[in-house]
């Protein structure tokens, strides 16, 4: 999902080549809904999206936050606080 990857070229991880992937596979579909297995590179909010779901799965609080632009979709999971532990002498 266009992270940094070794041998991999920057152009992949453009929005532009992003874009037109997911518009080549709503074409092929001949809908604006497409599978999450069918979806190669994707940025941010795609990675986070598919996050989202996966964290659904197995059980695993998260919710799916849009920034308050509304251009950055992203992932919060909330952590235990430790209990505190009581020390008796």
């Amino acid at each position: 999902m266009c992270g940094n990857v070794p041998g991999q070229p920057l152009e992949i991880c453009s929005e532009e080549f992003v874009l037109n992937h997911l518009n080549h596979l709503k074409y092929q579909l001949h809908c604006n809904v497409i599978p999450l297995g069918m979806i190669k590179f994707g940025g941010p909010c795609e990675r986070a999206i598919m996050f989202k779901g996966l964290a659904d799965q197995i059980g695993l609080p998260c919710s799916l936050v849009r920034s308050v632009d509304g251009r950055i979709l992203f992932n919060e999971i909330p952590l235990p606080t430790p209990a505190k532990k009581l020390l008796n002498f």
